[in-house]
């Protein structure tokens, strides 16, 4: 009996793992790219928590637009993992020359405390 408790309490955090990997924090970062690539610094930040809305400038936010178009029209994103003990999910953006790899963390208000684009080879 206490095996199976066990194995539905693992089977309900992976599902809550998952729905959170595609439910809201997936919904926020992809609302963010598009910010991005649109070169669109309010709409960016406005998915953001107090901590990280201070950190990037406009011209920060215009650069990385420029890299995103480097690599083509912005065709979606796809969940790849998660931590749910961290409340972090990583990402697969796709665009027509390439993908790039996005970890978000999501902070207790529900915005995002961190928003992290890596170069994918």
């Amino acid at each position: 009996m206490r095996a199976l408790i066990v194995a539905v309490c693992c089977t309900m955090l992976a599902a809550c793992a998952t729905s959170e990997g595609t439910g809201s924090a997936r919904a926020a970062a992809d609302a963010t790219t598009q910010a991005v690539y649109a070169d669109n610094y309010d709409a960016v930040i406005s998915n953001f928590d107090s901590g990280l809305k201070q950190q990037p400038s406009r011209a920060e936010v215009g650069s990385l637009s420029d890299t995103l178009h480097s690599l083509g029209n912005y065709k979606g994103i796809s969940y790849v993992d998660g931590d749910p003990v961290k409340a972090e999910y990583t990402y697969r953006l796709s665009f027509d020359k390439g993908t790039m790899a996005l970890v978000v963390r999501v902070g207790q208000d529900g915005h995002l405390s961190a928003y992290r684009l890596f170069a994918q080879s």
